[in-house]
């Protein structure tokens, strides 16, 4: 082989898995529709059997087991297409019986046993296509897991080829479901171009026009000069008092936070069109424009319209002394942002406590969409995390404020460090009680020198902001009296440039995802990497950097257990049919609820 042969000559790599990437378009669309399938018949089935746990027996209902009522009413709820209540016994004791449950289940048994034969026999073809002689099609890209670490770290720190587009792209360190295959199946460098241009011509329309929506938002609380600018609008003039009061006061303020909640999809939706190959990098890439939208959304065009209030005042009494004006009142606007400051401080704090939306989806939505064992076990097994792509610019941008305003109005360092202090405590907090502290789009520690870098924005900006004044200061003949010191700070803003420049250049490779290789190389013996390696193998099986439509685990369909054997029955007799169907690990209790104590038999850990 080729490539093992170009490693092994480079720095002696021995490489233990290869793994070729595929087109898997026409695998991929019949994977999820057995999943689909899949997924309707385990919920026919668990429906199946929860109602006739139900129809065993209604006597809990007559008694005070409010948990069995619940299940019982969330169950009619859930599955109202197919239940019909009889009430000849009373409204406290109800009969459920189910239209055409049976026949439906039939039907999908038997599309999944046709859809799943579909599939073994193209993946068979897939795996014949993957044994051919290399000179058949494969995409110009592949995974390659070595035998030793730290000849990873010595070829994606050297030039692998003398020729253009070849072997110059490396990722390391990769999660396998961090993967983003439709990007990865680009193959044409010109396509990749002609995506990233359009991605970054998008990130600027966004930026840029985001002003629209925030003003259109802004007209809907001024009613009367919204319905004078809009005509067709007028009708709304004609609504009660207290409709209007209500659009004008919270429909604004509601969409304001839904379009605000908006943005960070956006910028990921175009991180895929820009062709990012993993999460990892689309959260780095999310991290650097969101920065970008927030200092000017946030800081630049705030500050000019909390400085222009207090400016035009000023301007219509004395059109002539705008220079003076803005010099004497530049300092005041920064009186908003020690509000907004610690505002956004406190609401990100109490926030990270209370976890309103969890609080809010575990009362009143996870349980009527949990309904199958499969389902809850995903909810369960799959906690939060945090996508620090959105989080960091966040509060970038209120350092970069803090840093502008340092000088001009010292004061907002005090309200800066009480933000990021009880930011710092809820953070800590749901990073050990409520949040997954393993995260999939892994970056190993760049976010953190990247949002640092990014705070020269606000040394930067408030250098500017000096300048501006010590040159517009006036004594009281009318003379500039701070020359000397606008100069020394246009000296200084040179001076940090430079600095800045230096730092990047200094720290800027020590800072990637790259391991320093003396590093490498004195933090474990060869020995203790090559039994590490050994022991990773393990986990890491023949299909592990496939696309997860052509792994070679098998589809088991989960149902849960009961007291009546009902569920027991239907695994024998879909088994018997060639459809493998278990209730292992799970039970439906006594109160019709569905508990889960381990893995689905078909779980596998990567």
């Amino acid at each position: 082989m080729k490539l093992a042969k170009l490693f092994n000559s480079l720095c002696g790599a021995r490489i233990k898995n290869v793994w070729f990437v595929y087109d898997y378009g026409e695998i991929q669309t019949l994977y999820q529709k057995e999943q689909k399938i899949a997924d309707r018949l385990e919920y026919l089935l668990t429906a199946h059997i929860t109602s006739r746990f139900f129809e065993q027996d209604n006597s809990a209902l007559i008694n005070d087991n409010t948990q069995y009522k619940t299940n019982f009413w969330k169950f009619v709820w859930y599955n109202w297409k197919f239940v019909k209540l009889d009430f000849t016994n009373g409204w406290s004791r109800p009969r459920i019986k189910f239209c055409s449950m049976m026949t439906k289940l039939k039907l999908t048994e038997n599309d999944y046993k046709i859809n799943h034969n579909l599939l073994a026999q193209t993946k068979l073809r897939l795996i014949a296509k993957e044994k051919s002689p290399l000179t058949d099609h494969k995409y110009n890209k592949v995974f390659i897991q070595f035998k030793d670490p730290f000849h990873l770290e010595i070829l994606n720190q050297i030039q692998l080829s003398g020729t253009i587009n070849e072997l110059d792209k490396t990722l390391i360190y990769i999660n396998p479901k961090d993967m983003i295959w439709d990007n990865l199946a680009v193959q044409s460098n010109f396509l990749c171009f002609a995506r990233t241009l359009v991605g970054n011509v998008l990130t600027f329309c966004v930026i840029i026009g985001w002003v629209i929506p925030v003003a259109f938002i802004g007209l809907i609380s001024q009613m009367p000069y919204m319905t004078a600018l809009i005509p067709f609008l007028s009708w709304l003039n004609y609504l009660p008092t207290y409709v209007t009061d209500v659009i004008s006061n919270f429909a604004s303020v509601i969409l304001l936070m839904s379009l605000a909640e908006l943005v960070p999809h956006i910028f990921r939706w175009i991180s895929f069109i820009k062709c990012k190959r993993t999460g990892a990098e689309v959260e780095l890439d999310v991290q650097k424009v969101m920065f970008i939208f927030l200092f000017i959304h946030l800081f630049l065009i705030v500050t000019i319209s909390s400085g222009f209030t207090v400016i035009v005042e000023g301007l219509v009494n004395n059109p002539v002394s705008i220079p003076n004006i803005l010099a004497t009142n530049f300092p005041k606007c920064s009186n908003f942002f020690f509000s907004y400051v610690i505002i956004r401080g406190l609401s990100y704090f109490g926030n990270n406590l209370l976890q309103v939306y969890q609080l809010f989806c575990n009362v009143f939505v996870y349980p009527y969409i949990d309904f199958t064992p499969r389902q809850k076990f995903n909810r369960i097994s799959s906690p939060p995390h945090y996508r620090w792509g959105s989080v960091y610019p966040t509060f970038a941008v209120l350092g970069s404020i803090g840093l502008v305003y340092c000088i001009l109005s010292p004061l907002i360092l005090v309200f800066c460090i009480v933000t990021f202090l009880l930011v710092l405590f809820s953070f800590k907090y749901t990073l050990r009680y409520q949040y997954s502290m393993e995260n999939v789009s892994e970056n190993y520690g760049q976010h953190f020198p990247t949002a640092l870098f990014q705070l020269y924005s606000g040394v930067y900006f408030m250098e500017v902001c000096l300048i501006g004044l010590f040159a517009l200061s006036r004594d009281e003949n009318g003379m500039a009296n701070c020359l000397c010191l606008s100069l020394l700070t246009c000296f200084l803003l040179v001076a940090t440039a430079a600095a800045h420049h230096q730092i990047k250049q200094v720290y800027g490779r020590l800072l990637a995802k790259n391991t320093p290789l003396n590093m490498s190389r004195d933090a474990s013996t060869f020995d203790e990497l090559e039994s590490r390696s050994s022991e990773l193998n393990l986990h890491m099986y023949n299909d592990t950097f496939y696309r997860q439509c052509f792994q070679h685990n098998q589809r088991v369909i989960w149902v849960p257990k009961d007291c009546y054997n009902v569920s027991s029955d239907e695994v024998i007799g879909l088994c018997q049919r060639g459809v493998e169907t278990s209730n292992a690990s799970c039970e439906l209790t006594t109160n019709g609820d569905i508990l889960v104590f381990s893995n689905p038999p078909d779980y596998t850990i990567l």
